[in-house]
C-alpha cells in the first residue's frame, strides 16, 4: 500500500468536513479514482473501515472490536448491540485460536479478555 489506511482516512475526513455531506458521491468517486491511480484499490476495505472509525470518533462514538471463538448466535449479537451506543462502530470477528469465550477491544485498546486461551496461559504459562 502506497499510503496507510489512516492517512487516506485523515485526508478524506478533512475534505469531507470542509465540503460537507452535499458532495458525498463526488468525494467517494474521487477517492476511488485516487486508489486506482496509486494501486491501493485492493485495500479499499481497510480504508473504508478507517474512515468509519474516524467518523464514529467525530460523533462521539467508539470503535469496538469483539472477537468470538466461534460464530456468535443472534442472541449474543442482539445483547452486544443493546449495550453499545448508537454512534459506535462494532466489528465482530471469529477467531478460533481463542478456544472459547470472547475478547473486546475499544478504540484500539485492550479492554477485556474472557477467552479460555488467556485462562490457560495464566494457569500454565
Amino acid at each position: 500500500m502506497k499510503y496507510s489506511a489512516d492517512a487516506y482516512a485523515t485526508a478524506f475526513w478533512a475534505v469531507y468536513t470542509a465540503h460537507g455531506a452535499k458532495q458525498d458521491a463526488k468525494l467517494i468517486e474521487r477517492l476511488t479514482h485516487l486508489l486506482r491511480r496509486t494501486g491501493d484499490i485492493h485495500s479499499a476495505d481497510s480504508i473504508v473501515r478507517a474512515i468509519e472509525r474516524r467518523a464514529a470518533g467525530a460523533q462521539g462514538g467508539r470503535n469496538v472490536v469483539v472477537e468470538f471463538a466461534r460464530q456468535p448466535t443472534p442472541i449474543q449479537l442482539t445483547a452486544l448491540r443493546a449495550v453499545m451506543q448508537s454512534h459506535d462502530i462494532i466489528e465482530v470477528r471469529t477467531r478460533p485460536a481463542l478456544v472459547a469465550g470472547m475478547r473486546v477491544s475499544i478504540n484500539g485498546e485492550y479492554e477485556y479478555d474472557g477467552s479460555l486461551q488467556r485462562k490457560l496461559e495464566k494457569l500454565f504459562g
